[in-house]
């Protein structure tokens, strides 16, 4: 059974990347190996995105970004 974990993120004046990168690493730790990641970018900068790359060797990662309504998780 394949799990999937949608995580929404934005900048948040700077520390969106750092949560995101905490959150992935905890994920690419895990022993369950049919994992798929799928991250919704809210950001206006590029931060998220580098994040992301960064942990596409580690986890199969889906990253989507939103180009409206950005600066906000929950749009």
């Amino acid at each position: 059974m394949k799990v999937s974990i949608a995580i929404p993120c934005y900048e948040m004046a700077g520390r969106g990347a750092e949560c995101l990168a905490y959150s992935l690493e905890k994920i690419a730790l895990q022993s369950y190996a049919n994992i798929e990641v799928v991250v919704s970018d809210h950001s206006v900068d590029c931060e998220v995105e580098n994040t992301c790359a960064d942990f596409h060797s580690k986890l199969n990662l889906i990253y989507i970004r939103n180009p409206k309504k950005r600066g906000q998780s929950s749009a």
